[in-house]
């Protein structure tokens, strides 16, 4: 019952399978038939254990449900989202107020700590957007990473949503930042030309 409930679709349900082995009473050949049937038959929101203590279950069991809770974060249908870095944020509002009197635009404003979780946002919500733009002036040094990142986390080359790294240049320093790669454009160009190369990137892909 519990198998059929966490195979359902679209259900939240989850099943833990806990079995705790013990050397000094081995399986019969029944229960191990039994347990290798459970083990080849696992479905979706199964998950089978072999916990040696009470705490160490609980802690898988936390582990999982965390990352289910990651899987159900706010995303919307976008045009444009609009990735910068909290140090960045001065320079990043003005762009972005520009861009949104033409597109629908989702903005992240990344802070310090957390960095999984807004890997695990920008993963979920890059699909859901016509273009992905990460933004940096002082941070380039956070932005190449992360585009490096969140870029094999939707699939690199056959990501459905395009990226684009934009960054001012100035300082100077950031005409060397640049990133080739399938589906990804790049390039460093005074804050004025940002929106318009932008837009030049979403029109390429037919929006």
């Amino acid at each position: 019952m519990a198998k059929n409930k966490s195979a359902a679709s679209g259900s939240k349900f989850v099943t833990f399978i806990w079995h705790v082995e013990d050397p000094a009473r081995p399986a019969k050949s029944q229960q191990q038939e039994f347990i290798n049937n459970i083990r080849n038959y696992i479905t979706s929101n199964m998950t089978f254990t072999n916990a040696f203590s009470p705490m160490q279950l609980v802690e898988d069991m936390r582990s999982l449900l965390i990352q289910e809770q990651q899987k159900e974060l706010d995303t919307k249908d976008t045009d444009i989202f609009f990735i910068f870095n909290k140090q960045d944020a001065k320079d990043a509002y003005p762009l972005t107020d520009l861009i949104s009197q033409e597109y629908a635009i989702e903005i992240m404003n990344i802070l310090p700590g957390g960095e999984q979780q807004y890997r695990e946002l920008s993963a979920q919500q890059i699909p859901k957007s016509k273009l992905a733009v990460i933004y940096f002036r002082y941070g380039a040094d956070w932005a190449l990473p992360f585009i490096k990142q969140v870029w094999k986390e939707v699939g690199g080359a056959s990501s459905p949503t395009p990226m684009m790294l934009v960054g001012e240049n100035d300082p100077e320093s950031n005409m060397a930042r640049i990133f080739k790669a399938p589906k990804v454009t790049s390039t460093v160009v005074s804050k004025e030309e940002i929106p318009e190369e932008v837009k030049k990137a979403y029109n390429k892909i037919g929006g």
